[in-house]
């Protein structure tokens, strides 16, 4: 009895192609029948080009419609900060509040619809990336396959470190990348009109790494957002909410997430974290729970927060003196 071999593809014509050049000629059956689906261009499609203009600047639409998500209030405006053409959003945040998933919702976001697009997530390790953001941006992903636009999700292929939308492998995709504080420049060479730099857990990455990377947001364009539990108070996540904030003159938004009032933290948690830390000005249940940057004044004669509220004007000494 013959043996009749069935291969089912659903991928851009060219990498169809290439997989028949290779296969047809080793190692292959002689019985073999290659049903090809080949997906069109994203490029190409009426259709993708209309979600473009519905969901371009509307990160809250997209993740409703497409993902089948409520998002909260405090996901909504780190949603409207970041779709703004040439973003700089800094998140302060307490434990669960839903940094990390929003993280995946913006890595698909602004890989469909952004052509040509690079996304570069980086973070004091790749562990972190790996098991906590791509988990979150598989998630999304997910839930795109299983509601209205599910199509889409037949686009996007995704690794270990890297995500891209099929058949631009090399020019328009999502990167996992970290660098040491000493070798820095390990983590240079992205750019381009469409490029997102995405911290994660910014609190621990050296000043030296942001130095690097901040360099490659050379577009008007380009967008940057660092989330973190604001875990210490010195660096360059930190001063994006005070020096370089907006409320100082700055080109940062600096969004503050407080457990406490997150819809999706229970009350549970919040009463577990208050008898581990005894009050709520405790440091760490300031950085775990209500994404409070602490005064740590057990620590120091005088903090910082007490400085900032020393200085009340002009300094008595404007005179120069020989």
């Amino acid at each position: 009895m013959a043996v009749w071999w069935v291969v089912f593809f659903r991928l851009p014509y060219m990498e169809v192609a290439k997989w028949l050049s290779k296969n047809t000629r080793q190692n292959s059956p002689n019985n073999l029948i290659v049903l090809v689906m080949a997906l069109s261009d994203l490029k190409s499609l009426v259709e993708w080009k209309e979600l473009c203009v519905r969901y371009r600047y509307d990160i809250t639409r997209f993740s409703i419609e497409a993902l089948g998500m409520t998002p909260t209030w405090q996901q909504e405006l780190l949603f409207r900060s970041i779709a703004r053409d040439g973003s700089r959003t800094s998140v302060a945040s307490g434990h669960g509040t839903g940094k990390s998933r929003s993280a995946g919702v913006v890595a698909l976001w602004h890989l469909l619809f952004h052509e040509d697009s690079i996304t570069l997530f980086t973070a004091p390790s790749i562990t972190q990336l790996r098991e906590i953001v791509w988990k979150e941006i598989s998630i999304c992903l997910n839930l795109l396959r299983t509601h209205n636009l599910g199509w889409l999700a037949d686009y996007v292929a995704i690794f270990a470190e890297k995500i891209y939308i099929k058949g631009y492998d090399k020019s328009w995709h999502v990167i996992a990348k970290t660098a040491s504080k000493h070798k820095p420049e390990s983590i240079a060479g992205q750019h381009g009109d469409n490029y997102l730099l995405w911290g994660d857990e910014g609190s621990g990455i050296d000043d030296k790494i942001y130095d690097v990377a901040l360099g490659a947001l050379s577009h008007k364009d380009n967008r940057c957002v660092l989330t973190s539990q604001p875990t210490r108070n010195a660096g360059f996540f930190y001063e994006t909410h005070h020096r370089l904030s907006h409320f100082n003159g700055g080109a940062w938004t600096a969004l503050t997430f407080n457990g406490e009032q997150s819809p999706i933290v229970s009350d549970e948690m919040l009463l577990e974290m208050l008898e581990k830390y005894g009050i709520r000005d405790d440091a760490g249940y300031m950085i775990r729970v209500r994404g409070l940057f602490p005064d740590l004044s057990n620590e120091f004669l005088v903090t910082r927060t007490q400085l900032d509220e020393c200085y009340v004007g002009d300094s008595l000494l404007t005179g120069q003196h020989d």
